[in-house]
């Protein structure tokens, strides 16, 4: 990732200069976290004018009523069970005085109080976790104090006060401990990068500021956490990516501005991380990997989900950007910051006059579009480091949708299995195939994927764009150590619906080289054609080179992985087409031509590809499509494409 100049240095000094500088007025009014009593007529309003959110706010929370959560024995399936719904409910509860939802949350914090850990069984190690915090135990800090601050009346001051100690003795103690004597992984210099720093700093700060009157350590507590949270700000790419995928963006970068609007109404505007430049940028990175089927390029451990909406609302709020308004309205799913971060002033607008493409410099991944429509082609390519927090060994991969649909699928996350090694990075997480090479769309070699280490990446050398066509050219033979000298894949999207593929292979001696398709659907052949079938949407897969009269092996592959994860014992499958010459080569180019459509049991192929000229320094492709004709060639020395449309 990169790291930002001089300029945003200064403003980052002028953000903690101000928090040094803030005095914490000994005030006692509740609620104010998110809002004071005055205010509370203004969001009944707000929350009447949304509807559309409150009214599926409403239905999760009555929902959550009727879940018999206090029965649940241990504190990691009380937190699961509770982690999305206690902050929800509190302010429900300020909305409707209804009790019940008070009780409630009454009831989840003297379960809560019943455990001597608030540290997920998996993140316990020794010495004794008294003095340890992790993520659940952040969080749960900061939902007591939610719940402090909005149901202030309805406690007693008993209740109040054991509170306030839970708080101070789970969350700001050994939070200050750990950052004091570098004692937990995530206060690291060289983890910076991490959600776990974003998420407890942002958390265990956020809790100080409900309660700094109370607290006696609240603004040391406050000031490091600021401190923290920056410090993983500074290491966004230069351009708003994140890389540990738009999943963990939205959860480590959302809980950092989470608390970056909780220390600028607390400080009442003096201490402003909104002004740190990673987050005026970052709203970009949300629009972009989001696909056009409401999901997202999820590489790295993410799910198949669009990007966090209430993130997204707070930073169009903040810098009145109606692009990120419209990608927060789009994937609104009813949660309470959604309905406290949202202005209905804000008029959102379709991004129809952005290029619809963008390359994210700081972490080497690209999205191209031919547009922002629901049925448009979305090509998403990844690249970068595979020394990131969750990496995935995916140097060179890609995605597909098309039409509404996924076509080629990156698997993303699969379920999290602690005491199987998932997170252990010096071997047995690559056992699992979403982790591996394996699981991606891009090469193997005699079988074997990629390394692990910052030895190992890949880097996009070119990226252009225009109305037509994009194209981008990667290296990523660093990836795979002493596998490859060379591996150069140039990808070109000529809009709306051709994708090309030339990957240049090379290696110090003979070796098989295996073309790799995660498909989505249905993988048929139909008149000796290759077709991907998802609903609504097809995939037609032409292999030039190799072609059909070339001395080739095509495999149609399924493997399940059955094991014990933290959900219970899981079951996840890996499909994809292999395709590769029969024999063993030291050099080698796969040409791969691919055409979005729409499904139709009458569609026939009506558009055309072949090599015209492929030598060892370039290799020319032309063809009709849609009525005209193109001439493709890749300079493979040079690292360069040139497109021709007549």
């Amino acid at each position: 990732m990169k790291q930002y100049g001089l300029r945003a240095m200064s403003e980052q000094s002028e953000i903690l200069r101000a928090c040094r500088e803030w005095r914490i007025s000994a005030r006692s009014d509740h609620p104010r976290i998110y809002f004071t009593r005055d205010e509370i007529p203004g969001l009944k309003a707000k929350a009447e004018k949304c509807k559309w959110i409150y009214d599926r706010l409403m239905n999760r929370c009555d929902g959550f009523l009727k879940s018999p959560i206090e029965r649940l024995s241990c504190f990691d399936d009380l937190y699961n069970a509770a982690k999305n719904f206690m902050i929800d409910l509190c302010v429900v509860y300020v909305l409707t005085d209804d009790e019940r939802y008070a009780e409630k949350i009454r009831w989840i914090i003297q379960r809560f109080m019943e455990f001597d850990s608030w540290i997920l069984h998996e993140h316990r190690y020794p010495p004794a976790s008294s003095r340890m915090i992790d993520l659940a135990a952040a969080e749960v800090s900061f939902s007591f104090a939610v719940a402090y601050d909005c149901l202030y009346d309805y406690l007693s001051q008993s209740e109040r006060r054991a509170i306030e100690n839970a708080i101070d003795s789970r969350a700001i103690k050994p939070f200050l401990y750990a950052v004091r004597n570098r004692s937990e992984w995530w206060i690291k210099p060289e983890q910076a990068s991490s959600n776990w720093r974003s998420v407890i700093c942002g958390d265990v700060g956020s809790a100080a500021c409900a309660l700094a009157e109370n607290l006696e350590d609240a603004k040391t507590c406050i000031e490091e956490a600021l401190s923290g949270v920056i410090s993983v700000l500074d290491c966004g790419g230069i351009d708003g990516g994140w890389s540990e995928g738009i999943g963990y963006w939205g959860y480590g970068i959302g809980r950092a501005v989470h608390f970056a609007d909780i220390i600028k109404r607390a400080s009442d505007g003096m201490v402003n991380l909104f002004a740190h430049p990673y987050l005026r940028v970052t709203g970009n990175f949300g629009l972009y990997c989001e696909t056009p089927d409401g999901g997202s390029f999820n590489f790295s451990d993410c799910r198949y989900e669009p990007p966090n909406a209430w993130l997204m609302a707070r930073l169009a709020r903040e810098y009145r950007n109606p692009y990120w308004q419209w990608c927060a309205e789009r994937n609104m799913q009813g949660r309470i910051l959604e309905l406290l971060y949202y202005d209905p002033s804000l008029k959102s607008r379709a991004p129809l006059n952005l290029n619809p493409s963008m390359h994210f410099k700081g972490i080497d991944v690209a999205v191209l579009r031919s547009g922002w429509s629901r049925r448009d082609t979305f090509v998403g390519f990844k690249s970068g480091s595979t020394a990131t927090h969750h990496p995935q060994l995916d140097i060179n991969s890609f995605i597909i949708c098309a039409y509404g649909r996924r076509l080629v699928e990156d698997l993303g996350l699969w379920s999290y299995a602690h005491a199987s090694g998932f997170f252990w990075t010096w071997g047995p997480r690559w056992d699992f195939d979403a982790n591996s090479t394996l699981g991606h769309n891009t090469i193997l070699v005699d079988g074997e994927g990629q390394r692990y280490g910052s030895q190992y990446y890949g880097r996009i050398v070119r990226f252009s764009t225009s109305k037509c066509y994009d194209y981008l050219v990667s290296e990523g033979h660093r990836a795979y150590g002493e596998l490859l000298d060379r591996f150069v894949r140039f990808l070109v999207f000529l809009k709306p619906n051709l994708i090309v593929i030339v990957d240049d292979l090379r290696s110090s001696r003979e070796r098989r080289f295996e073309w790799l398709l995660h498909y989505s659907g249905r993988l048929v052949e139909l008149n000796d054609e290759l077709r991907v079938i998802n609903d609504t949407a097809s995939l037609d897969v032409l292999p030039l080179k190799p072609a059909e009269t070339d001395d080739l092996v095509i495999g149609k592959v399924e493997r399940v992985s059955i094991y014990n994860a933290e959900v219970g014992r899981v079951r996840h499958i890996n499909r994809y087409l292999s395709i590769s010459p029969l024999h063993k080569k030291s050099k080698y180019q796969f040409v791969i031509a691919m055409y979005t459509h729409p499904s139709s049991p009458s569609y026939s192929r009506k558009w055309t590809a072949e090599i015209s000229k492929c030598t060892d320094e370039s290799i020319s492709l032309k063809g009709r499509i849609d009525g005209y004709d193109y001439m493709i060639k890749f300079n493979l020395a040079a690292e360069d494409v040139t497109v021709n449309i007549d």
